[in-house]
């Protein structure tokens, strides 16, 4: 067995792959698996990637209507956003960058005072919020990878 096959496989078996855009494809869970951050990123290592890190308008576009095409299972698609080291503070988990300001309108809230990850909320048309970052598997909350293209 030679490995593209294997992480092709792997893919196919647990996530749902956009098209092409801008040199990156992005990779939705299939089920509501993620239960913590760290699981999240481990899932999308493992696919070749990272949790998806949104820096442009057009990228937001793109993502959510990828989301809405194909997330219809999920209330919320957890990104790669965090404000955890320091409340107000938002970073990208994997790159360090600062998260862009793609806010929904009432948004973030930290209406709980523990929520403390960014997501994509079906009832704001995949608008993006912040959210607790655990979840059991019965919360209909799948996460989004990011994968770059290598030439």
């Amino acid at each position: 067995m030679n490995c593209t096959w294997a992480l092709n496989n792997f893919r196919k078996a647990y996530f749902k792959a956009s098209s092409c855009f801008n040199s990156t494809t992005y990779l939705l869970s299939k089920e509501d698996i993620f239960y913590y951050p760290s699981f999240g990123q481990a899932m999308c290592a493992l696919a070749g990637g990272y949790v998806a890190e949104i820096d442009t308008r057009q990228e937001l576009d793109y993502v959510q209507n990828f989301v809405a095409s194909q997330g219809y299972g999920f209330w919320a698609v957890m990104l790669g956003g965090t404000d955890e080291v320091q409340e107000g503070k938002w970073v990208n988990r994997y790159s360090g960058t600062p998260v862009a300001p793609f806010w929904y309108s009432t948004e973030p809230d930290d209406k709980i005072h523990q929520q403390n990850c960014q997501c994509m909320f079906k009832p704001y048309a995949w608008g993006v919020g912040d959210i607790a970052c655990v979840y059991n598997s019965k919360q209909d909350v799948g996460f989004l990878c990011e994968v770059e293209s290598v030439n």
